[in-house]
């Protein structure tokens, strides 16, 4: 910064940063993130796809993108505690189907996860 100013005076000091005026990171103003962190509160169950259509009336054709609006609800997930990604019932009752202990106390790891069924009728080995 010093060697710019030193090098091309005041103008040296500007912002000459490579990236387009509309950058994402430009858009995640602190207006737009509490109007995504009221629409979270609201629409607790919406995802970003549904949450940038819901904020499409109000901004119209200057609302950042989908994937800026997926940021700005992380963010607000993160720092202002805003509800997280819904969880459907079908997940919960696919976690109820699976035992909730084991049949027997294994001593180390894999121990009598499988049996040998290669022994025939009469008691013989067939291996």
């Amino acid at each position: 910064m010093i060697a710019a100013f030193e090098r091309d005076g005041v103008e040296g000091l500007a912002d000459h940063r490579p990236r387009p005026s509309p950058h994402p990171d430009d858009q995640l103003t602190l207006p737009f993130l509490k109007e995504v962190l009221d629409r979270q509160q609201e629409y607790p169950r919406a995802g970003r796809f549904r949450l940038h259509g819901l904020l499409e009336q109000p901004y119209g054709p200057d609302l950042p993108s989908e994937s800026t609006v997926g940021r700005a609800m992380a963010i607000n997930r993160r720092v202002h505690g805003a509800p997280g990604p819904w969880q459907s019932a079908r997940d919960e009752q696919e976690a109820a189907l699976e035992p909730r202990h084991l049949p027997y106390r294994p001593h180390y790891r894999h121990h009598l996860w499988f049996g040998d069924i290669r022994v025939a009728a009469d008691g013989a080995d067939r291996a």
